[in-house]
């Protein structure tokens, strides 16, 4: 059973820097060997692998490879191929010693032909399709598209020419026979099963995608609710302000009487419509009351503020990073798919894989969106950036969060000083009523 080795999970092999590399394996059902020109090491072949001039291809029971070469022609394995490269800057080709092959050949900017050499017959190709099967007694070289020249290898310089839906079988020490037309609706298409491959790639990298999709949007939502506990939290310690200036006003009353002035006076010294003898113990003592519960629920506030945010920094953090791991992850993603994607436009079937790049790029696309629109929330901008403005701009959580901490730091010392003030002219009542008896 063979088994397949997706695009997505590999990555590029480090070789000697000596090679002229011209190639790259794209696609791969393992097991297949490289053998290196420049040390003759035979390496396992991964996905996306450069080949230079001389290495040697070789694909095991149930391995097949796709190579791309730099001009943008393809070239597919069987299973038990034995193909090299050429090694001469001067010729473009390969050498398929045992196996069958199906080229499918650039002749754009091609100034020599690219040869296809077997063990029989050197087949001379320009913009063409093809398949070259190669047993120990013949080679058969089939044209689906275009035209080749086939001449022996060993025998007189006078090529035959191969025309399209043309076959042409040259058995070993026998002169080239005429070639015959066949059907190629008739045979087997080995040569496409590429086809489940990519599609299998394009499908988990659909998937992949929408995961990655559900999953930066979950942090977007978790970061905007946390965006808005901070903001109640904010409006909470400025109402706990308001407040405060209440418990002041009735700290500053209870005082007043105390001294024995005046004390039925609301805010700005202006007289207090219809304020009770301010002097009774029982109204100071509802006054002291009301600061007091002002200054614990300012406690309270303070205290869980104090306790929320740190927590709240972490998981922002965590959330960053979540998110910024789903934006690398998508970035390499799409290098893939391009990579997968290079040249596949000159393959046969490139109509049925145009509608699944097309979708990863859409879904890419959202991705993308949500992702920019989260970033705002969890990244914090560095220093000297220009602060977010207008009705739609996004700040940061942790800058909220920081000027939440320093209004709350603000308000608790203020809150200190109050309990302060109540615990002092609590004493203060407790030694007798101001002014004299009631």
């Amino acid at each position: 059973m063979p088994v397949a080795i997706g695009l997505l999970a590999l990555a590029p092999v480090a070789l000697a820097a000596d090679r002229t590399e011209i190639a790259t394996l794209t696609l791969l059902q393992s097991p297949a060997q490289v053998v290196l020109v420049n040390s003759g090491q035979a390496v396992p072949a991964v996905v996306n692998m450069r080949l230079a001039r001389g290495d040697r291809l070789r694909t095991q029971a149930n391995g097949r490879a796709e190579v791309r070469f730099d001009d943008g022609s393809f070239l597919r394995l069987e299973p038990n191929a034995d193909v090299q490269l050429l090694g001469d800057p001067q010729e473009r080709g390969i050498l398929v010693t045992i196996g069958n092959i199906w080229a499918k050949i650039q002749s754009a900017m091609a100034l020599t032909k690219f040869e296809i050499r077997t063990p029989t017959v050197v087949a001379g190709v320009r913009g063409t399709t093809l398949r070259v099967e190669v047993s120990e007694e013949e080679s058969v070289v089939e044209v689906d598209d275009g035209e080749v020249e086939v001449a022996l290898r060993d025998g007189p310089p006078a090529p035959l020419l191969v025309r399209r839906a043309m076959r042409l079988r040259a058995r070993r020490g026998r002169p080239l026979p005429p070639p015959e037309a066949f059907d190629p609706a008739t045979r087997r298409t080995w040569e496409f099963w590429t086809d489940q491959v990519v599609l299998r790639e394009l499908g988990l990298a659909k998937e992949t995608l929408l995961d990655h999709s559900a999953r930066a949007a979950a942090i977007h939502e978790e970061a905007t609710a946390l965006l808005q506990d901070v903001g109640g939290d904010a409006r909470a310690v400025a109402n706990l302000e308001e407040r405060g200036q209440v418990a002041d006003e009735a700290l500053a009353a209870v005082a007043r009487a105390l001294e024995g002035r005046p004390v039925g006076v609301g805010r700005g010294g202006q007289p207090a419509p219809g304020a009770p003898d301010g002097r009774r113990p029982e109204h100071l003592r509802r006054q002291l009351q009301v600061a007091a519960g002002i200054c614990r629920d300012t406690a309270g506030a303070v205290a869980r503020v104090k306790r929320e945010n740190p927590a709240r920094l972490e998981r922002v953090k965590g959330l960053g990073e979540s998110l910024a791991a789903h934006r690398q992850a998508s970035t390499e993603l799409q290098q893939r798919l391009h990579r997968l994607q290079q040249g596949r436009e000159l393959d046969p079937h490139w109509a049925q894989f145009r509608p699944g790049f097309e979708e990863c790029g859409r879904r890419r696309a959202g991705l993308e969106g949500t992702v920019l629109r989260a970033e705002p929330l969890l990244i914090e901008p560095p220093d000297g950036a220009p602060a977010p403005s207008g009705g739609a701009a996004v700040e940061a959580i942790v800058l909220r969060v920081r000027r939440l901490n320093a209004a709350v730091a603000v308000l608790e010392a203020t809150n200190r000083r109050r309990l302060e003030a109540v615990e002092r002219l609590r004493a203060r009542l407790a030694g007798g009523p101001p002014g004299g008896p009631p």
